[in-house]
């Protein structure tokens, strides 16, 4: 984010010292919208407005961007360009979290000359859940917020999968031990089944649940494949067949 001549004077003030009034002494609008006033230092705008003419409105911030994710925590950053009209007034940022039934929003802090990046650090999030986030920025009377972003927290796949028939269904079911923690929900991963014997596919969507039942031709040959993201988690050959296990 660019903070530019946005805010030097309180609403309806503008110029040095921020003495003129822009409704009294200027016969114009209380937001002094479409006012420069400039001297050898450099042109400053009103509050809430920049560009050359001071006809840009500050609506937003820019996107935040994800510094790290793990299990239980995220990590976010803003980047700011300080200018020097901002000396003289106190500008404070905030980050806000939303997840399904939790929010938080963090304690304002002051955004010094020497800050380069804002920076939001979310921790003792839940594993394997999707939060949003963004960052709002506080100027004396007013505040722009950066869009909302969704981030997910990671989590880690199970070990392995096993294969089962029974009667004329196949059921396919993860391997769980007790020894696993933070594992992914069954929505992570993605199904894919391949009949061999035609070379077609019939089943390409994710798990959402295990065990999950498969009504599969009988005396068929399949290969079943379950990916995580972009990893090939299982991929086993199956030969459909009544009872038993594979």
């Amino acid at each position: 984010m660019r903070i530019e001549h946005v805010l030097d004077c309180p609403r309806g003030k503008i110029g040095p010292q921020c003495l003129i009034s822009c409704e009294h002494d200027l016969q114009s609008n209380a937001e002094c919208h479409n006012i420069t006033v400039c001297n050898i230092d450099g042109c400053t705008c009103p509050l809430g407005f920049l560009g050359q003419s001071c006809s840009e409105r500050v609506e937003k911030a820019n996107l935040l961007t994800v510094t790290s994710i793990n299990k239980t925590s995220i990590r976010v950053s803003l980047p700011v360009t300080w200018d020097y009209n901002y000396e003289r007034t106190a500008i404070c940022y905030s980050f806000n979290i939303k997840g399904q039934g939790y929010s938080h929003q963090q304690s304002w802090k002051r955004i010094f000359k020497n800050t380069r990046q804002l920076i939001g650090h979310f921790e003792n999030l839940t594993p394997d859940t999707a939060y949003k986030i963004r960052c709002s920025i506080q100027f004396p009377e007013y505040k722009v917020h950066s869009d909302w972003i969704i981030v997910s927290t990671n989590c880690n796949p199970v070990e392995g999968f096993d294969i089962f028939f029974k009667e004329t269904s196949t059921l396919i079911d993860w391997r769980v031990t007790t020894s696993q923690s933070y594992l992914c929900q069954a929505n992570w991963y993605h199904l894919v089944v391949r009949n061999t014997d035609t070379d077609k596919q019939i089943i390409n969507k994710p798990a959402m649940y295990f065990p999950r039942k498969l009504s599969l031709t009988l005396y068929s040959s399949f290969n079943m494949t379950i990916l995580y993201k972009d990893d090939k988690l299982f991929s086993q050959e199956i030969r459909t067949r009544e009872g038993g296990k594979f």
